[in-house]
């Protein structure tokens, strides 16, 4: 076997190169959006400005730059877009340096905002102490966030609970000191934020200290909604389709009339 080698056909340097990270995104909410430029040439590349906008609708972003990226290196810029509407929005990222200007674009889907918050509740009774334990799911397909829940019963009103961000089809636990006993009614009266809009939603949840069930809870926007500053919890990202969501949505009721089932002994 004879391997032959030879020096490039043309002397000009090979440009840099761009790499559009993104999900689909939901309209009237943040997407984070990545932009990878690695530099294969043998200098370094100077003066950097890149720009993200979207040939199909307006995106409110702004120029990101950096001085020097070196030879064989790549770096990363991070944005945050806002689509105004579902369908697809087009993506062209550009970037400038010193001695090139090079772009690239991606497209991905937008979906309808779908808002679905439920809240479980269980009394952890631990030596002499006893705790009220909130459990938020968030069945819906963005984050929610500045999320507070207050429960009453028969008696007055239950402690509440303040959460920080959680994504979608993702849950948070809040654990808080109580005197409320177990085998309760709470009427839960949720309010969070979703893309910059209050929502609020109520729910009548079971209480007994080793499980519970949640009533249909329903969601509408509420501009006068209180605002709390809050400390985030942690977050983990998850992506997919919407056909993913569904599918997760469905599997999630499913797992609650089997849990019913369970709890009445059929």
């Amino acid at each position: 076997m004879y391997v032959s080698v030879s020096a490039p056909s043309s002397s000009s340097p090979p440009e840099p190169r761009l790499q559009i990270d993104a999900q689909s995104a939901v309209a009237g909410t943040n997407t984070p959006v990545t932009v990878t430029v690695s530099n294969g040439e043998e200098d370094p590349l100077t003066d950097l400005s890149l720009d993200l906008e979207a040939t199909n609708q307006n995106l409110d972003t702004e120029t990101r730059l950096k001085p020097v990226l070196g030879t064989e290196n790549i770096t990363q810029f991070e944005f945050d877009i806002r689509p105004e509407r579902t369908g697809t929005i087009d993506l062209k990222a550009s970037l400038e340096t010193s001695d090139a200007a090079v772009n690239t674009s991606k497209s991905i889907d937008v979906d309808a905002l779908r808002t679905d918050v439920r809240v479980d509740a269980t009394v952890i009774e631990e030596n002499d102490s006893k705790f009220l334990q909130y459990r938020l799911i968030n069945l819906g397909n963005a984050a929610v966030n500045d999320v507070t829940t207050v429960g009453t019963d028969d008696v007055g009103p239950a402690p509440a609970a303040a959460f920080g961000t959680v994504d979608a089809a993702h849950s948070q636990t809040v654990t808080v000191p109580t005197t409320l006993d177990a085998d309760t009614t709470l009427s839960l009266h949720t309010e969070y934020q979703v893309g910059g809009e209050s929502y609020d939603s109520s729910q009548s949840v079971h209480v007994s200290s080793s499980s519970m069930s949640i009533a249909p809870a329903t969601a509408q926007p509420n501009q006068s909604a209180q605002q709390f500053s809050l400390t985030p919890g942690s977050i983990t990202s998850l992506s997919g389709s919407v056909a993913a969501l569904l599918v997760l949505g469905s599997l999630g009721g499913l797992g609650v009339i089997a849990f019913r089932r369970f709890r009445d002994g059929e």
